[in-house]
């Protein structure tokens, strides 16, 4: 069976390993896992073994879903189709807070490009975030019609 593209956002190490491991306990599918601390080459091994389970090269040792802080929002091609949110909040390193619209609509931006599905899908693990992340998605920067001035958003549907 083929993974589905999945992508889970969380900030914090140890929920990034608890998920990792509720997905795989729960699932028939690998977790790939990215965060900000990791060395840059491991980021980019974990990367390249999520991307390629998509292309059918590690059958069904591939990883599927990406369980990653925000630092997938910068710098990685990631092939997803999804960005499935499991917080909404941030710990900055002084507290915990609210993603600001621009945090979110970067990591947003990641689903349906690098090789593109043609059409990202956004959501949130939890539906009390739902609002939030609609609000969100809706911002305007500098009075532009497209979130960030950034077209590559335009084919995000929040679900």
């Amino acid at each position: 069976m083929r993974a589905t593209v999945s992508i889970a956002p969380s900030f914090s190490r140890r929920q990034l390993y608890a998920l990792k491991a509720g997905i795989e306990a729960a699932t028939p599918h690998k977790c790939s896992i990215i965060y900000g601390s990791l060395p840059p080459e491991t980021r980019r091994e974990q990367a390249s073994l999520f991307n390629s389970s998509e292309d059918g090269e590690h059958g069904e040792d591939g990883c599927g879903v990406l369980v990653a802080s925000d630092a997938i929002g910068m710098g990685l091609n990631l092939n997803l189709h999804r960005v499935i949110f499991a917080s909404l909040d941030k710990f900055d390193g002084e507290a915990l807070r609210p993603l600001l619209p621009a945090e979110v609509q970067q990591i947003a931006g990641r689903a349906g490009r690098y090789r593109s599905y043609g059409e990202g899908l956004v959501t949130c693990l939890d539906a009390k975030d739902l609002g939030a992340l609609s609000a969100c998605a809706e911002h305007r920067w500098f009075g532009s019609s497209v979130p960030n001035n950034d077209s590559s958003t335009a084919a995000l549907r929040y679900l």
